[in-house]
Formats: C-alpha cells, sequence, structure tokens
C-alpha cells in the first residue's frame, strides 16, 4: 500500500501504521520529527513518533557528550508528541537528541542561539 503524502498527524500515523503492518522493523517507527528552539521562551520544543505502549527517555547532550536535560515520556501508545524542554540555562550551541523505546533508537541535532 502506498504511503500518504500529507503532513498531518493522522496521516503520518497511517503511515507508521502501514509500515509495522508491512512487515518495517518497528525500531524505524521511533522518529524525533523535529527540533526547535524558541528564543523568546529559552525552550526547545522537540515533535516525536512513538510506537509502543512502553515509556520512552530523551536525552540532550552538548557536544561533549554531557547530558544536559532527559526527560521520561509516560506510555501512551502509538502517537505523535510534542515535548518542551526549558533550555534557559543552556549555552549557545549545536545539542544532540537520542530518543529510545523498547527496541527502537533515533538521534537528531538542535541548534541553540541566544
Amino acid at each position: 500500500m502506498p504511503l500518504i503524502k500529507s503532513a498531518s498527524k493522522a496521516a503520518r500515523q497511517e503511515n507508521i501504521e502501514r509500515e509495522i503492518a508491512a512487515g518495517k522493523d518497528p525500531k524505524q517507527a521511533v522518529a524525533i520529527d523535529f527540533a526547535t528552539y524558541d528564543r523568546a521562551a529559552h525552550r526547545l520544543e522537540v515533535g516525536l513518533s512513538l510506537l509502543e505502549r512502553s515509556a520512552a527517555r530523551l536525552d540532550i547532550l552538548d557536544l561533549a557528550g554531557r547530558r544536559v536535560a532527559a526527560r521520561t515520556l509516560e506510555a501512551s501508545g502509538a502517537t505523535l508528541r510534542r515535548v518542551h524542554i526549558d533550555a534557559a540555562a543552556w549555552r549557545s550551541g549545536l545539542y544532540f537528541l537520542q530518543l529510545s523505546q523498547a527496541d527502537g533508537r533515533a538521534t537528531a541535532r538542535a541548534v541553540v542561539v541566544r
């Protein structure tokens, strides 16, 4: 079945379900969709795609590999989520995001500019 070409949450969710039904590895369905720094609010907004009904963990690391923030996400099943992380104490620079849920892993980068 072809995937839906739409940016809506419902379309993304349906695509994930279709990929799993077609035999795609569930590890690939855990994803970090976007990471945006809000300069006015001094926070990082992260969009996540989660697959399973198990807890997930989001870690934010600086360039030296130090964990500057971590968030444990409650089990909620296959869903899209937005997470807001306070970044007021962070310096300008590049940060790495690591999302893990069960066997699934995803990584992304975020830039903080003051």
